[in-house]
């Protein structure tokens, strides 16, 4: 008689657990879809300030090097180019979340984490190609007859080598800061409610 009971008071509970969820799943639902709007307008603002940053430095960079004909002239394309990107990685990005209109806030979320994870992996390759190009410029247009095994240019080498993985390390604890943190808590909040459901 006691199991008989038993059973029934767990099947009792567990209805009413299941019919507590079903009342709360949509405001949940809507505390998830509010929570990565949050998200999404810190990443929106962080991209603006980048925006604005790059802007400043594409035009003010260039005239460090305007003893140099030639070099403010390398350096001052390479700066246009590397904003020009800049731009379209960032105005990309946002335009993509923007048409995120899944009616399912799942399937949206995971949408957005999907263009997000792109962006990033997209912001990390740019990290890469730019230090590494930018040192090439900077290093190739202040040396005009380039000899390998130079010991000026082996220094300049031994120098250079450290610092551009200093910049692709500091490039990338940025990205984190900014955007990979924002990626984590969004992936938390879509498996959450993927084990909710």
């Amino acid at each position: 008689m006691k199991e008989h009971n038993i059973e029934s008071l767990w099947k009792s509970s567990t209805q009413k657990a299941s019919d507590y969820y079903k009342s709360i799943e949509d405001e949940i639902l809507q505390k998830a879809n509010k929570d990565s709007n949050g998200l999404f307008a810190k990443i929106r603002r962080n991209i603006i300030i980048e925006l604005i940053a790059s802007l400043i430095v594409a035009f003010v960079f260039p005239f460090l090097f305007i003893e140099d004909k030639t070099a403010f002239a390398v350096v001052g394309v390479f700066m246009m180019v590397l904003l020009a990107l800049t731009f379209y990685f960032y105005l990309n990005y946002l335009q993509r979340i923007k048409n995120v209109h899944e009616p399912d806030i799942l399937t949206a979320l995971k949408l957005k984490e999907k263009i997000l994870a792109g962006y990033i992996r997209k912001m990390k390759l740019f990290l890469y190609v730019a230090v590494i190009i930018g040192f090439a410029v900077g290093f190739f247009s202040g040396n005009t007859s380039f000899v390998l095994f130079d010991i000026k240019n082996l220094i300049g080498l031994a120098i250079g080598v450290p610092i551009v993985l200093l910049f692709i390390w500091l490039g990338n604890k940025y990205i984190w800061a900014l955007y990979q943190k924002h990626l984590d808590k969004l992936r938390e909040s879509i498996k959450g409610l993927e084990e909710d459901n």
